[in-house]
């Protein structure tokens, strides 16, 4: 059955994807948390403002090949043109290393004036010309870590991003006696050690025929996918750093550096959607491929609906013990960061819908609507910012950006049914919500009760309410036993437990 064997696709890949998600999550987290304590919340800060400021143009060394080669790489290989795999990934290549050279190098040349004018600190300048020598190899890395998803060697393309973070991890261990200069080197040296092992695992697998040259009409294809594609990519770059930027501009780089506790931390509710959306894109644009419309309608309301129903609980533990998991990871130093991070987690849910969206728009062949939708919200957030940072500081930040994607995720979702007939239940999204806050309640009632070991109290708040929402979620038929079945023939994996409840509740 052609829908199970996507599922089958789709899922196994993801899991593949999220257990090196997980990894690089947690040693990426592990990372930050060793910056935190090693340098001075000023250094913390001046390090993500001067990533934030070199990353802010490094979409225009991609200008959104990247992911018109996945899509097209899936297309050549589902539809057995194998001869054009190869040509695509030339032609990229040399695109987007010129890209690289043209907006890299102006800022390793003008790095003083950059560090001056903008970053307040003649310091900065060695460590911005060093992270733009990062990025500029980092092209290398993506092209290849591109292929590799592209192809559907998910091990590949998944586990670089570990080898990367460690490798960046040992680098600032062994250098951090040189400050924010030091970890900047560990950034080189990661990039160079990621393009090593992309090179040497894709030679080994032998995937990648036919001719090497780039050919003029499939070039032409590629640019007209990928324009539009860029100028999504843009607009979504500019939504990522707006906030880093705009707390840099108006309040400074102390504040980034507790702006930059919060994000990576609600980030790790990232990891289900990021593990998803590698393997999602050239699934869906195979289906798309084969014109089995409803096959994605189903998965999509799927996807989009068990990612919310996981999701909502840990959100929720996030909002409760905010205060607590920045204390504890970070340091009394940082507490400022906590209503940011409150505010951070439930954007996570919107982020997570919005993403599972957009991208099944590029799958589906509408790229330029997924960049309007950004473009849109990127503006929205950037007004935002502009208006309420100066005054507020990093909690008016995270509300841009969670009003940003919530309205992002509406948009994408209505802009989507137009090619696919994707429904989504809101009576059940509205039952699964209401858990998430009874939950949120129980949560803080043990809080209130238990004045004891913080780890106790989250310990025994996580059983807790996790069994409360489970139930509520279960009995209201939030999520049902057909549900649970359809999951099963789509080879997707179902916790025993929840199907043995469902039966009980069901019966």
């Amino acid at each position: 059955m052609a829908e199970a064997g996507y599922g089958k696709k789709l899922f196994r890949g993801s899991a593949v994807v999220f257990a090196a998600a997980a990894i690089a999550a947690v040693i990426s987290y592990l990372l930050r948390l060793f910056l935190a304590r090693n340098l001075s919340v000023a250094d913390f800060g001046l390090l993500y403002s001067i990533l934030a400021f070199v990353g802010l143009f490094a979409i225009f060394k991609d200008i959104g090949l990247g992911s018109t080669l996945v899509k097209f790489i899936a297309e050549f290989s589902g539809s057995g043109k194998k001869e054009q795999i190869k040509s695509s990934i030339t032609a990229v290549g040399a695109i987007q290393i010129v890209s690289a050279f043209i907006f890299m190098v102006p800022i390793i040349i003008f790095s003083d004036a950059i560090a001056i004018s903008y970053l307040k600190t003649p310091a900065a300048a060695l460590p911005l010309q060093l992270i733009a020598v990062s990025f500029i190899i980092g092209t290398l890395m993506t092209l290849l870590q591109h292929a590799a998803q592209g192809l559907g060697h998910a091990t590949i393309y998944a586990v670089v991003e570990p080898i990367r973070i460690a490798a960046a991890f040992a680098g600032s261990i062994a250098l951090i006696y040189m400050g924010v200069a030091g970890v900047s080197y560990a950034y080189v040296i990661a990039a160079a050690v990621s393009v090593a092992f992309l090179f040497i695992s894709l030679r080994s697998k032998r995937t990648i025929t036919g001719k090497a040259l780039p050919e003029k009409k499939l070039l032409k294809e590629l640019m007209r996918f990928a324009i539009p594609v860029f100028i999504g990519g843009l607009s979504a770059l500019l939504l990522f750093y707006t906030d880093t930027i705009t707390i840099t501009i108006f309040r400074g780089v102390e504040e980034v550096g507790l702006y930059n506790a919060a994000l990576p931390t609600s980030q790790l509710l990232w990891i289900i959607v990021t593990a998803l959306v590698a393997v999602l894109l050239p699934v869906i644009s195979e289906m798309w491929a084969k014109k089995h419309t409803e096959h994605i309608s189903n998965a999509l309301s799927l996807i989009a609906k068990f990612s919310f129903v996981i999701l909502i609980p840990l959100a929720m533990m996030m909002v409760a013990f905010a205060e607590d998991v920045i204390r504890l990871l970070f340091g009394e130093a940082y507490v400022g960061a906590s209503t940011a991070l409150q505010i951070l987690s439930i954007n996570a849910l919107f982020y997570t819908v919005f993403v599972i969206f957009s991208t099944s728009l590029i799958s589906v062949n509408r790229p330029l609507t997924n960049t309007k939708i950004t473009a849109v919200i990127s503006v929205i957030n950037l007004v935002m910012d502009v208006a309420l940072v100066p005054q507020y500081g990093i909690a008016a930040a995270a509300l841009a950006t969670a009003v940003s994607y919530l309205i992002g995720a509406i948009l994408a979702y209505f802009a989507l049914k137009k090619s696919v007939p994707i429904t989504l239940d809101i009576k059940s999204l509205g039952k699964i919500a209401a858990g998430g806050l009874i939950s949120l309640a129980v949560i803080f009632i043990i809080k209130t009760l238990l004045l004891s070991d913080i780890w106790l109290k989250i310990g025994l708040s996580l059983v807790i309410s996790l069994g409360v929402y489970s139930v509520f979620v279960l009995y209201t038929k939030g999520v049902t036993k057909k549900e649970l079945e359809y999951m099963k023939k789509l080879n997707m994996p179902v916790p025993k437990f929840m199907s043995r409840m469902v039966e009980k509740l069901s019966s």
